[in-house]
């Protein structure tokens, strides 16, 4: 099944407003219209049970947990192990290593609407749907 990107439901957890909206009209874009956004690790992990999204982008440093702490969380339970989580910061943090996440994007990619994010978000997408 190949999702087409008006039906890919992703979640973006970021604590910093300006970056959500930032992060929300670049993937508007790429014409991504189901997305919602939480602003710390544990709500992220709550919505991420609720909404069920295809694709979680998870920021490193949250307030409630860090990003890897709420990815290990949703990777522990049987609806988080067929979805994408692609984590992001401005540096990397070797605690993503155990984390079980699809990858580590730098935000920059966002910043610049990085072709190269868009090809990564296919790429998670194609290994789970």
């Amino acid at each position: 099944m190949t999702l087409l990107k008006p039906d890919t439901r992703i979640l973006i957890v970021e604590d910093e407003i300006w970056a959500q909206q930032f992060f929300l009209r670049t993937l508007q874009e790429w014409e991504y219209s189901q997305i919602m956004i939480e602003g710390n690790g544990l709500s992220g992990v709550e919505k991420a049970r609720e909404y069920v999204p295809h694709l979680i982008f998870m920021d490193t440093y949250l307030p409630g947990i860090m990003g890897y702490e709420a990815c290990q969380r949703i990777r522990a339970e049987s609806w988080g192990k067929q979805m994408g989580i692609i984590a992001m910061s401005n540096a990397w943090s070797s605690q993503w290593d155990h984390a079980s996440s699809d990858g580590f994007i730098h935000k920059d990619l966002f910043y610049r609407a990085d072709p190269e994010l868009d090809a990564k978000i296919q790429e998670v997408l194609k290994k789970y749907f």
